[in-house]
């Protein structure tokens, strides 16, 4: 029987905020330098405003109600974000997303004309409870206030806010912290959503030096989530970017492993998740190793980042037993980082 009230959750069908989703990357230029950044720094681009626009009116071709994401690097950087967003409305998008650190939202007139122009969302990068570990994460001295001010703007609009708490090596212990100040400032927030470290681009080449191992993720994810049940945040973790062995582990569930199995293969048939294009997205960087041979959960894994592996070792996936029996992650302990362990994806 499936216990954990987390995991109900994380298996909602409200709990994705993606779906029917469209990403368009317009930069990679930023106003941040975060070592966990899945761009690469020496990839610079910068699409024009007929690439980008291309781009869009193909994702609404593919789906004439999609929700259009504009991501980057930080999109507010491009003088023509107000014109792409009033093209992806004008085209029929659902909902036009920003992924921004709200920095030059900090403006009243941007946030505003870009509200005008159709954009209804934000999910804002906010990765620290405080100024000082906020501007040291993002290498950027000064712009917490920024993002902040930029999220309070964007509320004071209408718009939909969603903070992105991404747990790294060096805010790992800040998570409950973190969710308790936006709690406290930003009441009217829609709900947090909590990341691991895509091990992609800047993170990648950081490599253990910003990627934590997942079994350190999973203990303070644990502790981050009922800091948000205590102060009635919602929150939103992945499922579908994570292995299901680390989603276990993050929401406490226990359950026998023909539960689980049962259990996640009726909520992603109800969610739709099969039919969702970016898991093939996803797919092509995704692993399963010879470790998770036999594990009762395989079938209804998404996979570990192959480049987790690369960094931490293939003891990062914890096989469930078919007969019960699970490798278990510690559920307590401190959340200080081992030495990684040299591994390749098999």
């Amino acid at each position: 029987m499936i216990s954990s009230t987390a995991f109900r959750h994380v298996f909602s069908r409200g709990n994705c905020i993606h779906p029917r989703s469209r990403f368009v990357r317009l930069t990679s230029r930023c106003n941040q330098r975060c070592a966990f950044c899945n761009i690469r720094g020496d990839e610079a681009f910068d699409l024009t405003e007929t690439e980008a626009g291309t781009l869009v009116d193909a994702a609404l071709a593919r789906d004439p109600a999609a929700v259009v994401h504009f991501t980057g690097g930080e999109p507010t950087l491009r003088r023509d974000l107000v014109r792409l967003a009033q093209r992806a409305r004008s085209g029929g998008a659902r909902r036009v997303f920003l992924q921004t650190n709200a920095l030059r939202l900090a403006t009243l007139p941007l946030a505003s004309a870009l509200a005008a122009g159709g954009v209804t969302d934000l999910i804002v990068s906010h990765h620290a409870p405080d100024a000082a570990r906020s501007d040291a994460l993002t290498a950027a001295p000064g712009t917490f206030a920024l993002t902040r001010q930029g999220i309070a703007n964007a509320l004071a609009l209408g718009l939909g806010v969603w903070p992105n708490l991404v747990l790294t090596v060096a805010n790992l212990a800040d998570g409950p912290a973190t969710v308790r100040a936006i709690a406290r400032d930003f009441p009217a927030v829609n709900g947090v959503i909590l990341s691991t470290v895509q091990p992609h681009g800047l993170a990648r080449s950081n490599g253990a030096a910003v990627v934590p191992r997942l079994a350190a993720v999973a203990r303070s994810m644990r502790r981050t989530i009922a800091a948000c049940d205590r102060v009635h945040l919602r929150y939103h973790l992945s499922y579908c970017e994570n292995p299901l062995c680390f989603v276990l582990a993050a929401t406490g569930e226990r359950a026998r492993p023909e539960e689980v199995r049962g259990y996640v293969r009726r909520r992603l048939a109800a969610n739709g998740c099969l039919r969702c294009h970016l898991l093939g997205e996803m797919a092509k960087d995704k692993t399963k190793p010879a470790r998770c041979t036999g594990c009762g959960l395989a079938e209804v894994c998404f996979g570990i980042w192959r480049a987790q592996i690369e960094i931490h070792g293939v003891r990062e996936v914890r096989p469930v037993g078919v007969a019960g029996r699970r490798s278990r992650w510690p559920s307590g302990g401190d959340l200080r980082q081992g030495p990684a362990t040299p591994g390749a994806a098999t």
